[in-house]
């Protein structure tokens, strides 16, 4: 739901938001949709990202770009964090985070 809220206040609309929610590969070109499809996996899966997926990122990807996509990935999953924790001790409903920064 959140991502949801956040990429919609990013100006995407709500067909490009529901290609990222589905990762249909027809959506997406073949370095972003290895990237997110690699990410979600990351985040997602226990056993760990899936070899199909782990061998598109790594053959899409040199291995300084794949640093630059997981720090982007580091830096989302901490500002996430950060409006949860905000939202807990202030007890500011949700929109509250998208209409006052961090």
């Amino acid at each position: 739901m959140a991502h949801r809220r956040f990429g919609r206040t990013a100006g995407l609309s709500r067909e490009e938001v529901a290609d990222l929610v589905r990762l249909d590969p027809r959506a997406f070109d073949t370095r972003t949709h290895a990237a997110l499809t690699y990410v979600r996996e990351f985040l997602t899966r226990r056993e760990g990202v899936g070899r199909v997926s782990r061998e598109a990122f790594e053959s899409a990807f040199a291995p300084s770009e794949r640093e630059c996509v997981m720090a982007a990935m580091k830096a989302m999953f901490c500002t996430n964090l950060m409006v949860n924790v905000r939202r807990a001790l202030t007890g500011r409903p949700p929109a509250d985070d998208l209409a006052c920064p961090l």
